[in-house]
């Protein structure tokens, strides 16, 4: 059921039933249903959509809203609900994606989601199309339709991110073609590798919706420091990368915690995350998350490379070699054929014994600790903890 985990959710906050105080992620392009006999319901615009249903991985929470009837509560968060009794009720998704459970109407009573062999459609939640199908049924309202073709109910989804920067490089430059057929390149998983940046593409499905995520990054290998191999970190808030001479090369860094303020909609190119946490020759599983990091996409496994390789991904032989030194040169010299910024550059500034954030220059700091690493020299810094 990994698909589940491909939707915007708010799982886990525990709330009033009143009230449920988290952003709904209905699509505001398809937000109604037409009941039968009770005109319009509203799922997503309670409360300018803080009380809006959200669309969680097992079971739904929030408000409808029907003109003709008032408030519709679909779940108090809770969930999953038992719909023992009238404080533990609401919709729950089960396995095989079908609704079952119960919704409060304040002026109409029970509506019933668990409707096999009951309506012409059993009301589900149709993970591939994003969006509800079949029908409810209220004992004193009649047929709510969620299986309308034009009118429906949807939901804000989104998909794990994608590699950016996923051309390969050979002696100097990029060559512009694809990972996975360049003999450079490990596999399509592992490239555009940089020993300084995780680089990724965040979702486009997000970015085209407009919402509002954040970005998870787990520790898988880590060698030079295994015993923070399981660590999450965040990104924080996206910026222009400090000192870079391209302004719309975008970045964050990664912090400890996933906050509020920190979820938005991310770039729709390439995003590079920087920090104490990226560490050369190391993986990490990135995945797109709600705005609290409750509920995640399947992750995507990005490499950072060889400390010191520049120009090739983890190539064969005495990687780094000249040519990465030479490539560094080159890009403080400012020749075209060049890597990349976020290739070259190898240190930051600020304290010595950390890497802190790259300063975006190619200067005689970077030439010189990829001198260090020819020559076999560790990588020369630390992974301080979150405080």
């Amino acid at each position: 059921m990994n698909r589940k985990r491909l939707f915007i959710t708010a799982i886990g906050l525990m709330v009033l039933m009143a009230r449920v105080n988290a952003q709904s992620n209905i699509d505001d392009a398809h937000k109604f249903a037409w009941g039968e006999n009770i005109g319009w319901t509203n799922w997503q615009d309670a409360n300018s959509a803080a009380d809006g249903v959200i669309v969680g991985t097992d079971f739904l929470s929030g408000f409808v809203w029907g003109e003709n009837v008032g408030w519709i509560n679909v779940g108090n968060g809770a969930g999953p609900y038992a719909n023992t009794n009238d404080t533990d009720f609401g919709v729950n998704i089960l396995g095989n994606d079908d609704l079952s459970g119960f919704a409060w109407g304040e002026n109409i009573g029970w509506i019933n989601f668990n409707t096999a062999g009951q309506a012409p459609n059993q009301a589900r939640l149709d993970f591939v199309a994003g969006r509800f199908r079949g029908y409810a049924w209220g004992e004193n309202v009649g047929w709510i339709n969620l299986d309308d073709a034009m009118h429906f109910v949807a939901t804000v989804s989104f998909e794990p991110p994608t590699v950016g920067d996923n051309t390969c490089q050979t002696a100097a430059a990029d060559t512009g073609t694809p990972c996975n057929t360049d003999a450079d390149c490990i596999s399509p998983a592992v490239c555009g590798l940089k020993s300084r940046y995780v680089s990724f593409t965040p979702s486009n499905a997000a970015v085209a919706s407009g919402a509002s995520t954040s970005i998870q990054v787990e520790i898988v290998t880590m060698p030079q420091f295994p015993g923070r191999v399981g660590e999450i970190w965040w990104a924080g808030v996206e910026q222009n990368v400090p000192n870079a001479p391209n302004p719309a090369l975008r970045g964050a860094p990664l912090v400890c915690a996933p906050m509020p303020t920190n979820a938005q909609v991310w770039t729709s190119g390439v995003l590079h995350l920087f920090g104490t946490a990226v560490v050369p020759g190391s993986t990490y599983n990135v995945r797109m998350c709600d705005p609290v990091g409750a509920d995640c996409s399947d992750p995507l496994l990005v490499a950072t490379g060889k400390w010191g390789d520049v120009i090739r991904a983890f190539g064969g032989g005495s990687q780094p070699n000249f040519a990465d030194i030479n490539s560094i040169v080159q890009k403080f010299s400012n020749v075209a054929s060049a890597p990349s910024m976020p290739r070259a550059d190898l240190v930051g500034v600020g304290n010595p014994g950390l890497p802190n954030t790259p300063n975006q220059v190619a200067n005689f700091a970077d030439i010189s600790n990829d001198v260090n690493a020819f020559s076999g020299l560790p990588y020369p810094f630390t992974v301080p903890a979150c405080p």
